[in-house]
């Protein structure tokens, strides 16, 4: 029971932390516990003891009432002798141990199994404490003046270096030519009350415990935190992580980001070139509102237009190749547009052989400046079909008129 408690076991005289166990359990239980627990440590099912496991303990409100094995001696795989005695911790109180009374008090509110270590113990040298709290309804055990329904604990040390031996990591690292250091850091509360935290490494490559090696600076790391402590593994080449295609992913890496950015600059120069055909096409207020799905219908009410088409368009183009009538319009009205810009009117469309221009809107004046603009356009046009040919050397005649009034501009768009 609790320390304390009717019929519990009284505190051991002159000991710290211990309680008196003598002639309280019964040889019954005592033998099916060893039972289970032998079963338990066998690391094959064949009965033989693990090297791995060392002891496994009972502990009723966190008190060491029961062990197996209380007294072994062994033979490791490497040769050495070992000779176990746990009869040291028979009647070791967790829970009022000034060394153990913390990590007790921690792991009893858990619900699941709690690992710390390695530590030094003095029956068993380097070990982890794997703690498992068990809980029963009716029974109960006080923490910080908080009770939980805990029966008490079961507990497993595991011989650490063994652990390391059975899982391989030395020579998992050694095969693949690599070192490795793990290292484990706890915080200790001083005498003062202040926290410090203490760094031991606990297992590493023989090369660098020998000091005929270390790891590069560079080496990356895996942290774990267990319990109340972080576990650092680093690992790395001594002389640090080469990979052969390093080159390569950098040529391609730098290749793909210029292919990358050419493309983006392709598409927003076709963007850009989309963009400028549909502003010759039509007002880059039109456009605005048709993008957002609005109509676009405006009304003038003063303009001035002028229009014109080529005499004898029909019968001529008769005697031209399709090329010929092209390149002749293309000529013809590359003259006219720049006229455009000139005299600041707004081309309007060109079907064929029409070419329209309009003036005072979609860029809104005077009426009368529209019609000055527009019949300046208009001579300039006139002078410029004068000295125009054909590439067979033939002249090319037009006819045009200019008309004001007011108009209703507008565009549709899907």
């Amino acid at each position: 029971g609790n320390e304390g408690e009717p019929g519990a076991a009284p505190v051991a005289q002159g000991i710290v932390g211990y309680r008196n166990f003598t002639g309280m359990i019964g040889e019954g239980v005592t033998n099916l516990f060893n039972q289970i627990a032998a079963e338990l440590r066998s690391s094959d099912g064949s009965g033989r003891s693990s090297n791995v496991v060392m002891t496994l303990q009972l502990l009723p409100k966190g008190v060491v009432t029961l062990v197996y094995p209380l007294k072994e001696t062994k033979t490791l795989a490497n040769g050495n002798v070992v000779a176990q005695d746990n009869t040291g911790a028979i009647g070791l109180d967790l829970l009022h141990h000034p060394d153990r009374k913390a990590h007790a008090a921690a792991m009893i509110p858990s619900t699941g199994p709690v690992i710390s270590g390695p530590v030094i113990l003095v029956e068993s040298g380097w070990a982890l404490i794997a703690e498992l709290p068990i809980f029963i309804p009716g029974e109960a055990m006080a923490v910080g003046g908080e009770e939980y329904e805990c029966w008490g604990f079961v507990a497993v040390l595991i011989n650490f270096e063994q652990l390391l031996e059975h899982a391989g990591i030395y020579a998992r690292f050694a095969a693949a030519d690599m070192l490795f250091s793990l290292s484990r850091s706890d915080d200790v509360t001083l005498s003062d009350g202040s926290v410090e935290s203490k760094v031991q490494v606990v297992a590493q490559s023989e090369v660098i415990a020998e000091n005929r090696s270390s790891l590069p600076s560079s080496s990356p790391t895996v942290k774990v935190n267990v319990s109340n402590s972080e576990w650092v593994l680093a690992f790395g080449h001594p002389d640090g992580f080469t990979v052969a295609w390093l080159g390569w992913q950098l040529f391609l890496a730098v290749f793909g980001s210029v292919a990358f950015t050419l493309l983006i600059i392709y598409a927003l120069i076709n963007r850009k070139e989309h963009q400028l055909l549909l502003y010759r096409m039509m007002p880059k207020k039109a456009i605005k509102r048709l993008k957002r799905g609005e109509p676009f219908v405006e009304k003038y009410d003063m303009v001035t237009i002028f229009f014109s088409d080529i005499i004898g368009f029909t019968s001529m183009v008769e005697e031209m190749t399709p090329i010929q009538v092209m390149e002749m319009l293309n000529e013809l009205y590359t003259l006219f547009d720049h006229l455009v810009e000139v005299h600041d009117v707004y081309k309007v469309e060109t079907i064929g052989d029409a070419y329209m221009v309009l003036g005072a809107a979609p860029n809104v004046c005077s009426a009368s400046e529209g019609a000055e603009k527009v019949a300046r356009f208009a001579l300039a046009a006139l002078d410029a079909v004068r000295n125009f040919r054909k590439r067979d050397g033939t002249t090319v005649l037009i006819r045009c008129g200019l008309a004001s009034g007011p108009v209703v501009a507008g565009g549709i768009w899907e």
